[in-house]
């Protein structure tokens, strides 16, 4: 060894494990809402795959997806707690609480209507916006059409991506 009265024990390998949510399904169903907001404002976006003080412990992404599935049982209460996400901060948070809502009882005219707003108030992330166009897409059927106004917000995210392959050719 180079270094022979160095610790070496960062350097075992322990086994393969998960990194779950801080907060499980069962756990943010019987939290208050206070305390899920809480998470969410120490859960950026910015904390992606690890938790920024928990190491082992998930970030965004894994609470996210665990919102997800709360949003499919408590479709009412994440519809309403969305709005007290904020933009730019948690943009990965709310959409997947929209696919999670696509995928609960909660009526698909208030589900596009969720879009809408969330738009309007300033998420505007890819991440936002790839789940919330998921979601749309999750409610289409023969019985169930797009609203007019949503193929003008559609077409309104692709030009930022238009734009970009203008300027690289």
């Amino acid at each position: 060894r180079a270094f022979p009265h160095l610790s070496d024990k960062d350097a075992y390998f322990s086994g393969v494990h998960s990194v779950d949510s801080q907060m499980s399904a069962q756990q943010m169903a019987k939290a208050k809402d206070e305390e899920l907001l809480k998470l969410f404002t120490e859960l950026t976006d910015t904390t992606g795959w690890d938790h920024p003080r928990f190491r082992g412990k998930g970030g965004t992404i894994q609470a996210s997806r665990v919102f997800g599935e709360l949003a499919k049982e408590q479709p009412e209460r994440v519809a309403r707690l969305i709005f007290h996400l904020q933009p730019k901060r948690n943009e990965i948070t709310a959409g997947h609480a929209l696919e999670g809502l696509s995928k609960s009882e909660l009526s698909s005219q208030k589900l596009f209507e969720l879009i809408q707003e969330l738009d309007k108030v300033g998420f505007e992330s890819e991440d936002f916006r790839h789940y919330a166009a998921r979601a749309a897409g999750e409610r289409l059927n023969s019985d169930n059409t797009l609203p007019k106004e949503f193929f003008m917000l559609f077409e309104s995210w692709l030009k930022p991506f238009t734009e970009e392959i203008k300027e690289d050719k």
